[in-house]
């Protein structure tokens, strides 16, 4: 896969190279000419990644385009009712929102000692935490 990416886009951001994770077959790392880098898995990546440059909603475009029917079809296949689907998408939501509060919570806090079920750790973060944060980037970066 390396090879055919090298010089397309994903969004705006051209593509330097693609690297394989160690013991992740379907997840790699994608190396952008800014130095910026991201993990993707292979099926995103193929669905997304274009020819020319363009902007991010494209990239949103195209990753709905493929989920929405999948989504419809499980939907479908469960046969669930108007209150059910909009109480499963409330659900998926707290369910997103602890996933990242869990993440956060183990980025800022360096594990997870800190982290805890329900809680927001980002109300635990103080200026002067975050104030340190973007100085150890500054100067790292130098």
């Amino acid at each position: 896969m390396s090879l055919e990416a090298v010089g397309k886009f994903i969004g705006p951001f051209e593509i330097e190279s693609i690297n394989e994770i160690g013991g992740e077959e379907d997840v790699v790392t994608v190396v952008f000419t800014t130095g910026r880098t991201r993990m993707f898995h292979k099926k995103t990546l193929e669905i997304i990644m274009t020819a020319e440059s363009s902007d991010l909603s494209l990239v949103q475009s195209k990753k709905f385009e493929a989920i929405i029917p999948l989504v419809m079809s499980i939907l479908t296949e469960y046969d669930l009712e108007t209150m059910e689907i909009q109480m499963l998408f409330k659900t998926l939501g707290q369910k997103f929102d602890e996933k990242f509060n869990h993440a956060r919570s183990i980025l800022w806090f360096g594990g997870d000692k800190e982290y805890v079920e329900g809680f927001d750790s980002e109300n635990y973060i103080s200026l002067g935490m975050a104030d340190q944060v973007i100085k150890n980037e500054q100067q790292s970066t130098k």
